[in-house]
């Protein structure tokens, strides 16, 4: 008989428990980067499919530089009951993917913050080259105003501000002003 065996399940589920917490630390630190990517990877490879045939439907100013979409794409799901629009730009050999989320119920004209309870909106301006600010639940500040919903044309329009925070580094931000959002989405599951 091997009496080594009740120590050795000892110390694999002690480290099968730390692996678990392990794994759950890392999960939780880089869930906002993994949407950020599959985002970005969604928009790469639907922008035959754009659903907007605007060619700056998401613009705005982020850190004194100018964003503008050469290519958009918004969709409404209606699992998730929430809007997403998400438009790339190269400029330079720069590939820059900004990204909103806005979750209803809400109401036309009236600004709604990613500070207000639950998870209303979120603004994510991702560089290929690593960088990703994000402003949304528990994060940074957005605000965002939806000011045209046609759901029976699927078309939404609004503005949005924030100070986004850099997911790696909490001290490197970027304040976007003067954002606007003018564009087609398709609805889906």
């Amino acid at each position: 008989m091997n009496s080594n065996k009740p120590v050795a399940t000892a110390f694999l589920a002690r480290n099968t428990i730390s692996y678990k917490k392990f794994l759950t630390m890392q999960f939780k630190k880089f869930t906002l980067v993994a949407i950020s990517a599959v985002t970005a990877l969604f928009l790469l490879t639907t922008s035959c499919k754009k659903s907007n045939t605007n060619s700056a439907a998401i613009s705005a100013n982020v850190g004194g530089v100018g964003f503008s979409s050469s290519v958009t794409t918004a969709w409404y799901s209606t699992d998730s009951t929430i809007f997403e629009l998400g438009g790339y730009s190269i400029n330079n050999h720069d590939t820059v993917v900004m990204s909103i989320i806005i979750q209803p119920p809400f109401t036309l004209n009236t600004a709604i913050s990613s500070n207000a309870t639950g998870f209303p909106v979120a603004i994510d301006y991702y560089h290929l080259n690593g960088k990703d600010y994000y402003a949304g639940y528990g994060t940074g500040h957005a605000s965002l105003t939806v000011t045209s919903l046609d759901s029976t044309n699927h078309k939404i329009a609004g503005n949005f501000t924030g100070t986004l925070y850099n997911t790696l580094a909490n001290n490197d931000s970027v304040v976007v002003t003067n954002g606007n959002f003018n564009t087609s989405y398709i609805v889906q599951p």
